[in-house]
């Protein structure tokens, strides 16, 4: 099997969010656009930090003990995103290989990982388990019994 770049299997333009958005504005993203995760920028479009489904979970007893605040106080501010996301996440080079995205995501208990610009360091896509899975299933020359069940 040849070696596989990162560059190859990612997703380009992925959704992100601001880390001063507040909660529902990501909980609306993810649902709107069916996906995970976010990707968690600053004003200038950096990389800060990720946010997932499983992250607006957890925040959920906050979100209400905040709401019942709220309604009895007129000083409490909303959960932002940067109160719930992962600041600074793992990160893979376009250049990477699959294999070390792979490696990365086992080690650390993650299923996606924002892609970075070796030569910058900006922020240029993301790759995820999701992604890694198509690349194993087409290699392995099962993408159309991949394609019959996804339907895609």
């Amino acid at each position: 099997m040849k070696t596989e770049f990162i560059f190859e299997w990612m997703s380009v333009e992925p959704i992100t969010v601001s880390f001063e958005a507040e909660l529902h504005e990501a909980k609306q993203l993810l649902e709107d656009y069916h996906i995970q995760r976010l990707l968690v920028v600053d004003e200038r479009g950096r990389l800060t930090g990720i946010i997932t489904q499983s992250d607006l979970f957890e925040a959920l007893p906050i979100v209400a003990k905040r709401q019942f605040e709220q309604e009895h106080r007129e000083d409490v501010s909303p959960i932002k995103v940067k109160d719930v996301m992962t600041a600074d996440p793992v990160t893979v080079n376009t250049t990477d290989t699959v294999g070390k995205a792979a490696i990365l995501m086992l080690t650390n208990k993650i299923s996606g990982l924002p892609v970075m610009s070796p030569v910058d360091r900006t922020l240029v896509g993301i790759i995820t388990a999701s992604d890694i899975y198509t690349m194993v299933a087409q290699r392995w020359g099962e993408i159309e019994l991949f394609e019959a069940i996804t339907g895609g």
